[in-house]
């Protein structure tokens, strides 16, 4: 007597399953994408991306200036990429241990369904650190350190301080390979 509602319900999720077999994946491959690092190589202290963060991803090769990763598999969706960079310096007499930074993309990345995409990290696309012209605010760059990368040593925002934005031949620079910068914060 109740068995048809059963045999209806059945059959009905049955269908569904069907038809998310045949149209719910119309790609050929898997999402995926790559970050390509494009920081200038020839600075005293270039910058390595140590770590990234995409949706659901985490890259952890770490990427001199001018290397590429690999393709991951990654989620679809607007959102931006995060990264965690060091300034290396390239004189062996100033290595130490790196100093971490972090870093966001000026504009949110989509990588569309069943393709890949090269995430290019540079000057041009990447809000770096602590501030200065260009910068993350102090509260983008707290979220992000304490969000993102908790785990890691990331240098604390300092406006009056910062040493870590991108160098530039008349910035003022030391030996040292860093230059201060006006770091008023803005986003």
């Amino acid at each position: 007597m109740h068995k048809r509602p059963a045999f209806i319900l059945t059959m009905s999720a049955v269908g569904l399953g069907l038809l998310g077999l045949l149209f719910g994946c119309e790609t050929d491959g898997p999402t995926e994408a790559s970050i390509a690092n494009e920081f200038p190589s020839d600075e005293p202290a270039p910058f390595t991306v140590v770590k990234v963060w995409y949706k659901t991803t985490l890259f952890l090769e770490p990427l001199p200036p001018g290397q590429e990763s690999g393709p991951a598999r990654v989620a679809t969706g607007p959102e931006p990429v995060y990264a965690l960079l060091a300034r290396v310096p390239s004189n062996a007499v100033d290595a130490g241990a790196p100093r971490l930074v972090v870093a966001r993309t000026r504009d949110e990345v989509t990588v569309p369904v069943g393709e890949q995409k090269r995430i290019v990290l540079s000057p041009t696309t990447t809000l770096v650190g602590c501030g200065g012209p260009g910068g993350l605010s102090r509260a983008n760059y707290d979220d992000i350190a304490k969000r993102i990368f908790p785990g890691d040593a990331v240098e604390p925002f300092d406006p009056a301080g910062c040493t870590l934005a991108p160098l530039s031949r008349d910035a003022g620079g030391d030996s040292s390979g860093t230059a201060s910068v006006d770091a008023s914060g803005a986003d």
